[in-house]
């Protein structure tokens, strides 16, 4: 068993030390959170960002588009957050940073079995909050993309994609 959890983390956050992350596509929409983050620095924005053969991008970016690769689940003190990419930058011309907007209070998908028993299904998070928290995080903060969802109904919805250990 301890061998089997030891590959799944290796295998599931080795991205994290892979690569460093090329920003791509300069962004002529600054992002001023990020300026009020960082008030003394150079500040180049882009929209999108390449770690290794994964492509990620802004939100705004990925508006009306086929694919929304601007949804992440990344680390932040220890705890996994699912999030979406507000902005992408670089400080002084430097490495690239993300800067994510994430939601505290989710919680996992749940169903009835029967009448006495419900399952959790951790990989598909939901709130009904829409206080947004904003955080820059480095690119090895990055766990992996995942899929955001707003209903009607005004509830938020993360779903992280099975792999193949996941479903095995």
């Amino acid at each position: 068993f301890s061998s089997y959890l030891s590959s799944r983390f290796i295998n599931r956050y080795s991205i994290r030390d892979q690569q460093k992350g090329q920003a791509r596509h300069p962004s002529k929409n600054p992002d001023e959170l990020v300026r009020v983050f960082f008030p003394h620095s150079k500040v180049n924005f882009y929209q999108t960002l390449h770690i290794g053969k994964l492509r990620l991008c802004t939100r705004s970016y990925a508006t009306n588009k086929i694919a929304d690769d601007s949804n992440i689940i990344f680390l932040l003190d220890g705890i996994e957050y699912s999030s979406r990419i507000r902005a992408i930058f670089t400080l002084d011309n430097d490495e690239p940073y993300l800067l994510v907007a994430y939601l505290r209070d989710l919680n996992p998908l749940t169903y009835a079995i029967n009448v006495n028993e419900n399952v959790a299904y951790p990989n598909i998070l939901y709130t009904s909050t829409s206080k947004w928290n904003f955080t820059p995080i480095e690119v090895n903060d990055f766990i992996e993309k995942s899929a955001f969802f707003r209903s009607t109904a005004g509830i938020s919805y993360f779903l992280r994609f099975p792999t193949l250990e996941h479903c095995s």
